[in-house]
């Protein structure tokens, strides 16, 4: 299966839209195949929805470490993960449950480490993707501007 980064966000435009930067083309190239790993991962133990949501998080703190104008909303950003005390994760013992607590939070790190790596590497077109879907779901996660 192929990466679902963010489907609502081509993050693979950036690497077309972004201005020419030396040697960034390419490294954004090198990067997939942890997207592909981290999708694997992923996979093994998350429904679509969860990855989707894991992404969303990612995104949305990488774009507001990287891009002025973006503030992470606290409130909503620690309520999305609601998503994953799921039956499944309820009916496990506690030792289980905090194994898979500490698995979601290793694929968060992973993703806005992704993100991050891509921002970094193509600012302006990370930054102008961030805005084009700020009013969008994936841009439930920023404080509103005003």
């Amino acid at each position: 299966m192929v990466m679902k980064r963010l489907a609502l966000v081509p993050m693979l435009v950036l690497a077309v839209s972004a201005p020419r930067v030396s040697g960034a083309e390419d490294m954004l190239e090198k990067i997939n195949p942890a997207w592909a790993r981290l999708d694997r991962i992923s996979q093994s133990y998350l429904t679509d929805e969860q990855q989707k949501t894991i992404q969303e998080l990612a995104f949305a703190t990488a774009v507001g470490e990287i891009c002025d104008g973006f503030e992470v909303d606290r409130e909503s950003f620690v309520g999305a993960f609601g998503i994953f005390s799921d039956a499944k994760l309820k009916a496990m013992s506690a030792e289980d449950r905090s194994q898979h607590e500490r698995k979601l939070l290793v694929l968060y790190g992973i993703a806005t480490g992704l993100f991050s790596a891509e921002g970094l590497l193509a600012k302006e077109g990370f930054c102008q993707s961030a805005a084009s879907v700020r009013e969008q779901p994936a841009g439930r996660f920023w404080k509103k501007k005003g």
